[in-house]
């Protein structure tokens, strides 16, 4: 009898997938600290609209990010699905709004292709590519894209002024 450990896929990566508006995305699973019911934000003026602004989670301040916003999409009041995604965006924690959760993906990287640029415009940068899955397409997030080095330097400043 031939006893086989489970199957490893090479050169896979698991990702979680979420929604933003019926979009579906994924984020490689490393870059997720948390996945959290939406807390109490507190707006800071003179930010890009897309920064929602600052909350606490376990004593420490975070920013916010709304993905409809980042991404360009019509904004609708939160649901019951809407969930913060905290994630890492190259050492900075960072809560991001999305809609719903999808579910956890392994993704076989030879099968992962370019977005294609006419599609995605200017935003092409946020994007690693796209998967299919049986009969949907997923956007592949570059999480640490998402922000310019600019906006990442001034997120840590709000984390840092904030009292």
């Amino acid at each position: 009898m031939d006893v086989a450990g489970p199957a490893v896929v090479p050169d896979s990566l698991k990702v979680a997938t979420f929604f933003v508006g019926d979009e579906e995305y994924a984020v490689d699973i490393m870059k997720i600290r948390q996945i959290v019911n939406p807390r109490t934000v507190t707006p800071i003026p003179k930010t890009p609209e897309f920064i929602e602004g600052i909350m606490e989670l376990r004593q420490v301040i975070l920013p916010v990010v709304d993905m409809r916003k980042r991404f360009g999409r019509p904004v609708t009041p939160p649901r019951r699905e809407t969930k913060f995604l905290i994630v890492s965006i190259e050492g900075n924690v960072v809560g991001l709004v999305v809609d719903r959760i999808g579910e956890v993906l392994t993704v076989d990287e030879q099968k992962l292709r370019n977005a294609p640029a006419m599609a995605v415009g200017d935003d092409a940068r946020f994007f690693a590519g796209v998967y299919r899955a049986d009969d949907r397409m997923i956007i592949i997030l570059d999480i640490d894209a998402v922000l310019t080095s600019q906006e990442k330097i001034e997120l840590g400043g709000l984390r840092e002024a904030a009292p």
